[in-house]
C-alpha cells in the first residue's frame, strides 16, 4: 500500500473511531454512568488528539518530502486511533455495540463539534 493510500485510510479510519469515541462517552451520560475516571480518561483522549493531529500537521509544513510528512501523519494518527481504541473497550456499553456498528451519525449534533475541529485541521493539511 502506498504512503498516500496509508494516510487516506488512517484518516478514515480515524473518523470511524472518532464516532465510537463520542458515542461511548455519551451512551455512559445517557445511562448516568459517567464516573470521575472515565471522565478524566475522555478529555485526556480528547486532547491529545489535538496535540497529535497539531504536530502532524506541523511535521507536514516543516518536511520537505511528501512521503516522510504523510508517514509522519500515520504514524501520529495512529496514536490516537489506538488511545480511542483503548478508551472504547474499557468503557464501552457492551449492548449498545452492535448498534453502534450500524450506526452512521452520531444522534447529538454536538458530536460533532471534534469533527469540525477535525476538519479545520484537515483544511490546513490541504492548504499546504
Amino acid at each position: 500500500m502506498s504512503t498516500r493510500a496509508k494516510y487516506e485510510f488512517t484518516l478514515n479510519q480515524l473518523l470511524y473511531k472518532m464516532h465510537f469515541f463520542i458515542k461511548t462517552y455519551r451512551e455512559n451520560e445517557r445511562k448516568n454512568n459517567i464516573s470521575e475516571e472515565l471522565e478524566s480518561e475522555f478529555y485526556r483522549v480528547n486532547e491529545m488528539w489535538h496535540v497529535d493531529v497539531a504536530k502532524a500537521i506541523e511535521a507536514r509544513r516543516s518536511s520537505s518530502k511528501k512521503e516522510v510528512k504523510e508517514s509522519t501523519m500515520v504514524s501520529l494518527l495512529q496514536d490516537v486511533i489506538a488511545n480511542m481504541d483503548e478508551f472504547i473497550q474499557k468503557y464501552g456499553v457492551a449492548s449498545e455495540s452492535k448498534e453502534l456498528a450500524k450506526t452512521k451519525r452520531a444522534d447529538h449534533p454536538e458530536d460533532f463539534v471534534l469533527l469540525d475541529e477535525y476538519h479545520s485541521y484537515e483544511q490546513d493539511y490541504y492548504l499546504i
